[in-house]
């Protein structure tokens, strides 16, 4: 899908069960993975510029906050010693 030309995505009714419907029905899901990762991105990035009561700048292509420390460090935090890999 395409944005709207308010700039908003079209949300189709019951969109959290679209991915499930598609793997049933063998059609493609309403959101690429690659869409989806990139709204997320930009849902945390705004979280951030919110945790840091500031403007953030945003490297899509590296993924990080060029020469913004403190804002890189909110882009993952500690894991869990259980989800830690070997």
């Amino acid at each position: 899908p395409t944005p709207l030309p308010s700039g908003r995505w079209r949300r189709l009714p019951r969109e959290q069960r679209d991915f499930p419907a598609s793997i049933k029905t063998a059609r493609p899901p309403m959101y690429t993975a690659e869409a989806l990762q990139r709204l997320c991105t930009t849902l945390h990035v705004g979280a951030i510029a919110m945790e840091l009561g500031r403007p953030v700048r945003w490297d899509p292509v590296k993924e990080e906050f060029p020469g913004d420390s403190a804002a890189n460090a909110l882009r993952s935090r500690p894991r869990r010693e259980d989800w830690k890999r070997a």
